[in-house]
């Protein structure tokens, strides 16, 4: 299978060669850098993004001076990865995390209980730039994407920052009505939100997400094996490989074992793509080494 045939695949819930692999949202940081310059000689992002044998390839458009973004290549990036899942960072709003940006993170919730109307003004502010940015980038890249992301943060590792009929009630129709706008240009929609959500995973499913990121296992409540057993086959994984010790602190075997039990909990489903839950610069390059090469055939 080509990876973008492998990423479908999984996405479809549909028998795979062998699971898909990734770095969170394709980053690759200065130190990671230095790691594969030293111990392989590759020099450049995509001489390492080839090494690794990563199923997606990502666009992330750079911002300019006045707060827009600059004009991407949709179709000579598709042209240069014809094989690959091609994921678009959309950079649309994210609500619960900008109104708390605007408001500050305590006032935030004085205004959610007290001023309800001027929260909900806000976020209805809010959605008219997140639809124009996301309309904009997916009449811009044309069939050249096959994915767009959209995010918020609304949880810590131990639970969520909210209560989840508060969720349900105020944020879930803005998320829904970006998913149907992605869906509508014929694309998949990848909707990140870290830590402890699962509360609202069945809602996610319920308005049409194709996947969550990042799968951040090490939260309250997301271990891979419940988290298959009650939502594999109705929503893809992408993550599940933790940054906080393992990937920084364990050994290249740990991580490996981490892989595989992690497609071992949903090989009966499918649905998961194995990728970092983060990005940071204390991640150690022979734990990126050994999760990519982990062998990853469905069993």
């Amino acid at each position: 299978m080509t990876p973008r045939e492998r990423v479908f695949a999984m996405l479809e819930f549909k028998p795979m060669d062998r699971v898909a692999v990734d770095i969170a949202d394709g980053r690759i940081w200065p130190e990671l850098y230095d790691y594969f310059l030293k111990e392989h000689n590759l020099k450049e992002r995509d001489e390492i993004l080839n090494f690794l044998d990563t199923d997606l390839r990502w666009i992330e458009p750079p911002r300019t001076d006045n707060g827009g973004f600059e004009c991407v290549d949709f179709e000579g990036f598709r042209k240069k990865w014809p094989d690959h899942a091609i994921a678009l960072q959309s950079f649309a709003v994210p609500y619960f995390w900008d109104s708390c940006a605007r408001l500050g993170t305590t006032d935030v919730f004085y205004t959610i209980a007290d001023e309800p109307e001027k929260y909900e003004s806000m976020l209805q502010d809010m959605e008219k730039i997140s639809m124009k940015i996301l309309t904009d980038f997916l009449e811009a890249a044309k069939d050249n994407i096959d994915i767009v992301v959209i995010w918020d943060d609304y949880a810590g590792q131990n639970g969520m920052m909210v209560a989840p009929e508060w969720w349900r009630n105020v944020l879930k129709p803005y998320y829904k009505r970006e998913i149907d706008l992605i869906h509508s240009y014929g694309r998949k929609a990848f909707v990140h939100g870290c830590g402890a959500i699962r509360p609202v995973i069945g809602d996610l499913i319920e308005i049409g997400a194709d996947a969550l990121t990042v799968f951040q296992v090490n939260a309250y409540g997301m271990d891979p094996k419940s988290i298959a057993e009650e939502f594999g086959g109705k929503i893809c994984f992408y993550g599940g490989i933790e940054v906080q010790r393992l990937m920084t602190y364990g050994t290249p075997e740990e991580v490996q074992k981490q892989v595989r039990y992690n497609i071992d909990c949903f090989k009966d489903c499918g649905g998961y793509i194995a990728a970092t839950c983060h990005s940071i610069p204390e991640i150690k390059g022979e734990n990126i080494t050994a999760m990519c090469k982990t062998d990853r055939n469905n069993r």
